[in-house]
């Protein structure tokens, strides 16, 4: 009898640890979904946070925009339909699935006659979908423009068929990126015949007599120039980035024009700004940050070694000091690593994309004064495989912050990733009117005790996409530790000028907070607005939730409706690392216990 109750009580004990290790899996998963870091692969999208799209031949992504509603438009190149390359367009839900209601699969091909590949993407306001890149005429490449519905038919109100084909130099001549002015005209720019190309359109199609001319200009900085990277300021200048041959090597490049073509002489005197990184330097990509400084990314080596570039400029042309001390940062992953796209988030941190020596997709992001960002997948860089020699190429930032980065994989498929990101910080505030800025909001503790608060910033509008009249594309959640006792602070809400603008039929003098007050509820708390620091306050504030700013006086905003607040999170969730450090620590104590009583019937 004996030997069977210590076998009774083996296998008892055995269950027992089975369960408790069953515990620490439980708990692991439970903080993976609930706490997902910033940097780390969103595990809502797609297959663990990646993307691959085969459209049957050798594909690759190059860029990607993402609409108001959420969904994401990826464009490249493909020749599934035979030897040449034609563009290729993709649009996926926000969960990364395709979407059948464009092109009744998700994905189209636009053959242009010839070798066509797409390099850019934009999405018109009215929510057609330009894409610009170049197309062969049979002895050469031309700029080659193709404009969609939403439902991804070419657009017959554009050049009669949706597409055109523009000789830009009368050599080879290829469009690498576009954006769209506020007008609605259609900037591409790109390089051929050792120039700097840039071409405007009219909403209809045709080359935009008012800009030089005849729709066109080129501009010769030298030898062997090539432009790749295009932003339109808010005053309506165009930027323009890219490479030119000083004689030995090869430098970042950047000229600016007025909105009628010419020269801007204003930038840098005579609208043309070169720089020299010391190596073989090139610019892929820029953006303009809402203080009107300007972040150009590309990359800086020799055949042997390249690393990320990233060089910031003031509004004139000169290298920001403030930005690493020099103006320029460069960042090494591995071996050859290109930069290849940039933007700019909400908080004013730069985040470049690119690909790593060893072919993964890699990012990095920077504070506003150059450091790699320590709260990004802890030392500012990120790397992914899909499996083999993949490409990061394209980047864009979703409304909610998320990043979406696209490229292609090994086997030439389209290839996309979203990363997490979450802006929020935490401080203690002593009692007695002290002040903490945090994520954009002052907080001024009137109370007695000293209080630690958290503020969560996210760039959805509590309306949704997209931004309805009177809502600032901007909104807080805001909490405090539970040990604070009866609150009454002061809360003082910031926004830019970019923020502003995004908003529809804002009045800047008008502007007042909101509180969340219930699951759809907005409640005007009011405020005093001051137009020169670009702050809201609301002063006496008893209680602690999700805020925004607006303007009241716009018809249907009194009331904004709210968004879902899952992607909100608290040092008190159960995601939080001291609810996972403490279950991991009860369950190994569990589980050394029950071994420890194992060890002691076995041998008794």
């Amino acid at each position: 009898m004996g030997i069977n109750k210590n076998q009774n009580s083996r296998q008892v004990l055995i269950k027992y640890s089975q369960l408790a290790f069953l515990l620490v899996l439980i708990i692991l998963l439970s903080f993976t979904n609930a706490y997902a870091l910033p940097g780390a692969l969103d595990s809502s999208f797609g297959s663990a946070g990646k993307v691959i799209t085969d459209f049957g031949g050798y594909d690759s992504a190059f860029n990607v925009a993402v609409q108001y509603d959420g969904r994401i438009i990826v464009t490249g190149h493909s020749n599934s339909s035979g030897s040449n390359s034609d563009f290729a367009v993709a649009r996926y839900y926000s969960d990364g699935t395709l979407d059948p209601s464009f092109d009744t699969d998700g994905k189209l091909v636009t053959d242009f006659g010839s070798d066509d590949q797409s390099r850019d993407i934009v999405i018109q306001s009215d929510g057609k979908i330009v894409v610009a890149g170049y197309a062969s005429n049979g002895s050469n490449n031309d700029f080659a423009v193709a404009r969609y519905n939403p439902d991804g038919s070419l657009d017959t109100s554009f050049d009669t068929d949706g597409k055109l084909i523009t000789d830009i130099s009368g050599g080879e001549d290829s469009g690498n990126a576009v954006a769209i002015q506020v007008d609605g005209k259609i900037v591409v720019a790109g390089g051929g015949s050792d120039q700097f190309l840039v071409a405007r359109y009219t909403t209809e199609g045709s080359l935009d007599a008012s800009f030089d001319g005849d729709g066109k200009v080129t501009t010769d900085l030298g030898s062997n120039d090539a432009a790749y990277g295009l932003a339109i300021q808010s005053d309506g200048k165009i930027l323009v980035g890219g490479t030119v041959y000083s004689g030995t090597h090869f430098d970042f490049a950047m000229v600016r024009y007025n909105s009628d073509g010419s020269l801007d002489t204003s930038f840098h005197t005579d609208g043309k700004v070169t720089t020299d990184l010391g190596k073989q330097d090139m610019i892929q990509d820029i953006a303009i940050q809402s203080d009107g400084k300007i972040v150009a990314l590309g990359q800086t080596g020799d055949i042997n070694d390249f690393d990320f570039a990233v060089v910031r400029y003031d509004s004139n042309g000169n290298l920001d000091t403030s930005f690493s001390s020099d103006g320029i940062v460069t960042t090494d992953f591995n071996g050859k690593d290109y930069g290849t796209g940039v933007v700019i988030q909400a908080d004013g941190k730069i985040v470049a994309v690119g690909y790593t020596g060893v072919a993964n997709f890699a990012l990095a992001r920077y504070t506003s004064a150059g450091a790699l960002d320590a709260s990004f997948d802890s030392d500012g860089k990120v790397t992914t495989d899909f499996g083999a020699e993949d490409h990061g190429l394209g980047i864009a930032i979703q409304r909610d912050g998320k990043i979406v980065a696209v490229g292609l994989t090994a086997v030439a498929d389209f290839a996309m990733v979203r990363y997490e990101v979450t802006s929020s910080s935490t401080q203690s505030i002593n009692n007695g009117g002290s002040s903490a800025t945090l994520e954009g909001v002052t907080i001024t503790n009137n109370s007695t005790n000293t209080c630690s608060f958290t503020v969560i910033k996210n760039p959805v509008p509590p309306g949704g996409a997209p931004v309805d009249p009177g809502e600032m594309p901007i909104q807080w959640h805001i909490s405090s530790d539970g040990y604070c006792g009866s609150l009454n602070v002061n809360l003082a809400f910031s926004y830019t000028d970019t923020e502003l603008a995004n908003g529809n039929n804002i009045t800047e003098s008008n502007l007042v907070s909101f509180e969340n007050t219930g699951p759809t509820s907005w409640t005007n708390r009011g405020g005093t607005v001051d137009t020169g620091t670009n702050k809201v306050t609301v002063t006496g504030v008893t209680s602690l939730s999700s805020w925004t700013i607006g303007d009241p006086s716009t018809s249907g905003n009194d009331n904004p409706t709210a968004i879902l607040l899952d992607d909100f999170s608290s040092p008190e969730s159960p995601g939080s690392p001291l609810f996972l450090f403490l279950g991991i620590f009860i369950a190994l104590v569990s589980t050394s216990i029950v071994f420890w009583k194992l060890r002691k019937n076995t041998s008794s």
